[in-house]
């Protein structure tokens, strides 16, 4: 994604960049087979938060979706999730979704009564992390279709990674938080001190 206009892509054994699309507003993207799925604004033309790009023919199409804006995209090769804010006089919505892009049917997995335009995704093997609200990170298990919680100890969580057995949080302050993926329990704080070295709190 470049400048919120274009999106390209880099052939490793060519290395070359290829523009696969243009156009306004445009959030994120993913490729599912030979589809690219472009989120934006819907306030931008084509009127939809969410367009499919056949790479092929470069044929463009609306995706009917609810929302004024989608962004946060990731995919399991299958599916596609991603976050879509609703808005207006009388209401705010964000919520995580899924979309099969083979019944073209969107699922709402979490929801927020409330506008959230900075929330992530972050998709591991069968869970998926988001932090809409801001203030707490959240799991969603696409096997068990359960959500959980992980509570923070420190500044606003900002972006997540997992291994094996452990989550570790970066927060807004800097700091690192890291949880018993398990059972979803702060093991520790860690904060970088100005000398370089890590401090526990």
């Amino acid at each position: 994604m470049e400048s919120n206009m274009y999106v390209n892509a880099y052939h490793l054994d060519t290395q070359q960049f290829e523009e696969l699309y243009s156009g306004a507003a445009l959030q994120d993207a993913v490729i599912i087979g030979d589809i690219l799925y472009v989120a934006k604004s819907s306030a931008t033309n084509p009127a939809s938060p969410l367009l499919s790009v056949n790479l092929t023919t470069k044929e463009t199409v609306p995706v009917k979706i609810d929302g004024n804006v989608i962004y946060a995209l990731c995919s399991t090769g299958e599916n596609m999730y991603g976050i879509a804010v609703e808005s207006d006089e009388n209401s705010k919505k964000t919520a995580l979704f899924s979309f099969n892009p083979e019944n073209m049917q969107t699922t709402t997995l979490l929801s927020l009564a409330d506008e959230d335009t900075d929330a992530f995704t972050y998709l591991r093997e069968n869970e998926i992390y988001t932090n809409i609200g801001r203030d707490k990170v959240f799991s969603y298990n696409l096997s068990t279709r359960r959500a959980t919680t992980y509570n923070r100890s420190a500044s606003l969580p900002i972006k997540v990674a997992q291994n094996a057995s452990r989550l570790v949080v970066l927060n807004k302050d800097g700091s690192v938080s890291w949880y018993n993926a398990d059972i979803q329990q702060v093991l520790a704080d860690w904060y970088l001190t100005k000398d370089g070295n890590w401090y526990e709190f």
